[in-house]
């Protein structure tokens, strides 16, 4: 009986064990077992035996003809092309700077890092200007610049175009602040600025602390696509097979169409059964890692209140979001709340920070306590990019030392041995005109990165909402006797991101 290597399927399962504590760079490995009946080799690798000559239907025609790989799916899910996001018009006051981006992102839905983007100006303008004429897009995809509006209001366009992509407009008014729009007080004013009538004096700027609760907003969808991607990693043999196959053409092609998909599942199931027999489980959890993403997530930033009208104690404020903090805490002590957090600043996630001025009303005061209703505006956050950078980057890293659903599923499908035991398969074939493990091995290798590329597209696909529909309350507390408020206590967001916020006055 011939045997084929296997790969070091031993750090598979190292690496998640270690991750239920730490990272797999702070365990040692343990010492490589093998399973009954196969041994470590010289090499230091274990060995699976060969699934054996298999009954193959030879087609009709020449067997010298050269086989063809077609990967134009893949050529098409690697192009980038650039998205807009919010509605792409653009409101600015005389003289304010703004930043100004886009998003550049694969077919995929993943992020495009390193791509250049060139922005232009075209229309009548007044000292209005952009900090440069290109940027390029960064870990998340954003290329941005900074639009410094003019000395008077008018009307214009900003062009991007991205190297072999389409070009984006975006609409700009620039336009006069409004007399006494400030929400802020001059410098140097004290904070407040004493009793004006029975309602607490609201102008400042509060520090936020935002605690949402995402997957009330997505809804049933995203978890839904969740499930299918883990059933499809459990058991990943015929949609994986199906994927190598189906991109052999030529004799090749008829030859090896009914051979690919017991290969594979011979594979998967003699890895799984004899080095990973978890596996199922540990999928679970990777997709239930996900899934807590949505369910715990907090966002830092502002809230910045106006001087309350003393007459019906109305306001004008503006929400800011500032950085996203994912919540993931494999490996985290019961006891250390600090553990888990994952900051992202949303000047590096966003095409720029998600504000909105938004209005609100001071509705009743009891004592130091004032009870704030804040009405409904609109908040900005592309988070499918934010969660596919974060599975990459941080949850598939560290749980299995892998980047991509792709990559994930070569830990039961090792391409090699696909090719070799494919080329065993057929042996008993004569005369073929071409070598068979080389060529299975490299559609398998573009097979397993189509199906990682098939798994994100799903998952960034039921992200479809990005705009958020905001309004909730608070309680507005005076803790110093000089009825102006300092503390934001007791804030729920009852629409849009559902969840709670706090503050205080900086």
């Amino acid at each position: 009986m011939k045997n084929w290597k296997l790969p070091l399927l031993w750090v598979l399962a190292v690496a998640f064990t270690a991750c239920a504590e730490a990272t797999p760079s702070q365990k040692d490995p343990d010492p490589l077992q093998c399973t009954d009946g196969v041994q470590v080799g010289a090499d230091g690798e274990c060995s699976i035996p060969t699934i054996g000559p298999g009954m193959v239907n030879m087609p009709e025609g020449p067997n010298d003809e050269a086989p063809v790989l077609d990967n134009s799916d893949l050529e098409e899910d690697r192009q980038h092309f650039l998205t807009q996001e919010g509605p792409g018009k653009l409101r600015v006051y005389v003289g304010e700077s703004i930043p100004v981006g886009v998003r550049a992102i694969t077919y995929v839905g993943e992020p495009a890092p390193g791509f250049a983007v060139q922005f232009k100006i075209e229309g009548a303008t007044f000292g209005d200007s952009l900090s440069a004429d290109r940027a390029i897009s960064n870990e998340f995809g954003v290329a941005q610049v900074i639009l410094t509006a003019g000395t008077r209001p008018t009307h214009y366009y900003i062009h991007m175009t991205g190297e072999q992509s389409a070009s984006l407009q975006y609409t700009v008014d620039v336009v006069q602040r409004p007399e006494g729009g400030d929400l802020m007080p001059p410098p140097g004013a004290p904070p407040g600025g004493g009793i004006r009538g029975e309602c607490l004096e609201t102008q400042g700027t509060y520090n936020i602390h935002n605690h949402y609760e995402p997957g009330r907003a997505l809804g049933d969808g995203v978890f839904g696509v969740l499930d299918q991607i883990h059933q499809l990693l459990a058991s990943p043999g015929g949609f994986v097979a199906d994927l190598i196959s189906q991109r052999i053409g030529g004799f090749a092609g008829d030859l090896l169409g009914g051979v690919i998909e017991p290969v594979v599942n011979y594979l998967v199931d003699y890895i799984v059964g004899n080095y990973a027999p978890d596996w199922v489980q540990w999928m679970l959890i990777i997709t239930e890692d996900v899934s807590g993403l949505l369910t715990e997530m907090e966002i830092e930033g502002t809230m910045e209140l106006g001087p309350r009208d003393p007459a019906n104690c109305t306001l004008r404020g503006r929400h800011r979001w500032e950085t996203l903090v994912f919540i993931w805490r494999a490996g985290c002590q019961p006891n250390d709340a600090m553990c888990g957090r994952f900051p992202i600043p949303l000047n590096q996630l966003g095409v720029g920070l998600s504000e909105s001025e938004f209005d609100a009303a001071v509705v009743r005061s009891l004592g130091p306590v004032g009870y704030l209703e804040i009405r409904n505006h609109q908040m900005q956050l592309n988070l499918g990019v934010a969660v596919i950078w974060f599975i990459q980057n941080v949850i598939l890293p560290q749980r299995l030392e892998v980047n991509s659903f792709g990559e994930l599923l070569g830990l039961v499908i090792p391409c090699d041995a696909v090719g070799d035991l494919a080329a065993d398969y057929v042996s008993g074939v004569p005369f073929l005109g071409f070598a068979v493990a080389p060529l299975v091995e490299e559609a398998c290798e573009a097979g397993l990165e189509a199906a990682g590329n098939f798994l994100m597209r799903m998952l960034a696909d039921s992200f479809n909402v990005s705009a958020f529909d905001m309004a909730g309350e608070c309680k507005l507390r005076d803790t110093n006797g000089d009825r102006s408020a300092d503390k934001i206590e007791e804030g729920r967001w009852t629409s849009g991101l559902q969840g709670d916020f706090s503050g205080e006055r900086r």
